[in-house]
């Protein structure tokens, strides 16, 4: 019951997520990532791509655009 409830959640916050980032003129992708990071922390590039349920290069393909656009910064030996 709980992981029926669990997935119905997810799928809508999905969805409402890919609305708001379209309203944002930004990729769902990027606004994941901007979720799955706090404004003062650094991450590793493995630990983030564990926060997002994604291999470590779609997570440097998702970090790289977010630094092309000037949303995120990244630091070496984080």
């Amino acid at each position: 019951m709980f992981a029926l409830l669990l997935s119905e959640l997810e799928t809508r916050l999905a969805g409402d997520l890919r609305v708001d980032a379209q309203q944002a003129e930004m990729l769902e992708a990027t606004a994941r990532l901007l979720l799955a990071l706090t404004p003062t922390e650094s991450v590793g590039m493995g630990a983030l791509a564990l926060r997002l349920g994604r291999d470590g290069t779609t997570a440097t393909r998702f970090v790289d655009r977010a630094e092309r656009d000037g949303l995120v910064a990244r630091a070496p030996g984080v």
